[in-house]
């Protein structure tokens, strides 16, 4: 059986200990993957405390699916896509 497809994605919203947090969540969401035998396309990291879902990790993240087949893509919890509203994060969720 082939293996799922996924992208991990990483979000802190301030520089403040960026590096720390964003490479905690990264080993935490690769343990998560490794434990059910997910294979990471990529990993998206970004800096920010965003409102809105136009942004660059976004856009790489469609980027990708436009290349090839993506299963899923996987967060520490929702709130790392973004603080817009949920109808927003459910939208981009459905449209990936």
């Amino acid at each position: 059986m082939e293996k799922k497809k996924i992208i991990l994605y990483c979000r802190v919203a301030s520089n403040d200990q960026a590096d720390k947090e964003l490479n905690i969540q990264e080993q935490s969401l690769r343990e998560y993957a490794a434990t059910r035998g997910y294979n990471v396309v990529d990993v998206i990291k970004e800096i920010g405390s965003v409102v809105n879902l136009n942004r660059p990790g976004i856009s790489k993240i469609h980027e990708i699916i436009s290349r090839q087949k993506i299963d899923a893509i996987i967060a520490k919890n929702i709130s790392r896509y973004g603080r817009c509203s949920p109808s927003e994060i459910e939208s981009f969720l459905e449209n990936v």
